[in-house]
């Protein structure tokens, strides 16, 4: 029961943290759907030549484009979870240039390695600063 009320002690405590993250995760993603749809937006269709023989286009992936804002969202929560995005990344160099490995990389970078890992730190924190007030009351006094 001990450990229960710690963990939610430890959710409480951590919820506007959560959010402030939250928030910059969805900014991010609005930043880079918005990026993506002037960049990459009508270039993902079915009958496109350049998509033939690609591994996305035998994979039916093709609702994974950046045609609208909710279709950037959800290709961008896709990327985020690394779900076979080097084939989403291949089909976007297909259809325009290598260089827009750029944008999948730097997305990549931007969430998993930063905005994650900041949140896995916040978490140890909280779990630390727990275990310090608990070891602080149960000093005599």
């Amino acid at each position: 029961v001990e450990t229960l009320k710690n963990l939610w002690t430890l959710v409480i405590r951590s919820v506007p943290t959560y959010m402030e993250l939250g928030g910059l995760l969805f900014l991010l993603y609005c930043v880079y759907a918005s990026i993506g749809e002037q960049v990459y937006g009508g270039k993902i269709y079915v009958s496109n030549p350049s998509l033939a023989d690609s591994q996305f286009a035998k994979s039916g992936y093709f609702t994974m484009n950046f045609n609208d804002h909710a279709s950037a969202m959800m290709t961008l929560s896709t990327l985020m979870v690394v779900n076979n995005w080097f084939v989403i990344n291949d089909a976007y160099i297909r259809v325009t240039h290598r260089a827009s490995s750029a944008f999948f990389v730097t997305f990549f970078l931007f969430t998993n390695l930063v905005v994650l890992n900041i949140l896995v730190a916040i978490i140890i924190e909280c779990f630390q600063s727990m275990r310090d007030l608990k070891e602080r009351s149960q000093e005599p006094h």
